[in-house]
């Protein structure tokens, strides 16, 4: 079986899945923030945020 073509990186992609991970960060007393998309080289920076405890 065959893997799926891999989705493009951008920065609305990355935003998607960060927003769905919000949530559970604030949770804790976190949060995340995206810094960074380098499409070209498949490369990510964010910034975390707050006291996320547990």
């Amino acid at each position: 079986m065959e893997n799926p073509p891999a989705s493009p990186l951008s920065r609305g992609r990355v935003e998607e899945v960060l927003d769905r991970l919000r949530s559970y960060l604030a949770a804790d007393g976190g949060n995340v923030e995206l810094v960074n998309v380098n499409e070209e080289d498949g490369i990510v920076f964010v910034r975390f945020q707050g006291a996320c405890v547990g």
